[in-house]
C-alpha cells in the first residue's frame, strides 16, 4: 500500500481526538482513580477507530470515483474513446432524467 497524505492526516486526526478528549472531558466528568487511566486508553482507541471509519468513507465516497474519473481521462488524452465513461450507463441516464416531485 502506497503511503498517503490524507490517511496520514485522518489518522492523526483520530489520534488527536483520542488524546484531547480526556482532557476535556475532565471538565464535565469526576474519574475514579484507578479508571482513569482505561479511560484514556479507551479515548485513544475510539479515535484510532474513527480515523479508520473517515479513510474507509474518503474511499467508498470519494476515491474510487476520482480514481475512474482519471482513468477515463487518461484513455480520452490518448485517444481511446472506447472506455465506457461512468455517466453513459443507462441507470445514470435514468435517473438524470427521472421527473422530480414536490410534496
Amino acid at each position: 500500500m502506497k503511503p498517503s497524505i490524507l490517511r496520514n492526516i485522518l489518522f492523526d486526526f483520530g489520534l488527536s481526538m483520542g488524546i484531547i478528549f480526556p482532557f476535556y472531558a475532565g471538565f464535565f466528568v469526576e474519574y475514579k482513580e484507578d479508571l482513569y487511566i482505561w479511560f484514556a486508553l479507551v479515548c485513544l482507541v475510539a479515535g484510532l477507530i474513527i480515523g479508520v471509519i473517515n479513510d474507509y468513507l474518503l474511499n467508498l465516497l470519494l476515491i474510487t470515483k476520482l480514481k475512474r474519473i482519471a482513468q477515463v481521462a487518461t484513455a480520452i488524452s490518448s485517444h481511446d474513446l472506447t472506455l465506457p465513461a461512468p455517466w453513459t450507463t443507462t441507470a445514470f441516464k435514468a435517473s438524470i432524467a427521472k421527473p422530480r416531485t414536490l410534496n
